[in-house]
């Protein structure tokens, strides 16, 4: 569970700073596109997590 947390928190960050270059090197608007797929991805990743942790349960 803490490795989880670990690769969440790890993941955020690099959002932050893929944002970051995004915008102040490409585009905003591509930025806000890039961090919204990168959320859904996130929340798939805690939802099927928590999904297979009920199914083992």
């Amino acid at each position: 569970m803490t490795i989880f947390i670990f690769l969440l928190i790890l993941n955020i960050v690099f959002l932050l700073y893929v944002h970051f270059f995004i915008t102040i090197f490409i585009d905003s608007s591509f930025a806000c596109y890039f961090e919204t797929s990168c959320w859904i991805f996130i929340l798939c990743l805690v939802s099927s997590r928590s999904i297979l942790k009920d199914e083992l349960n």
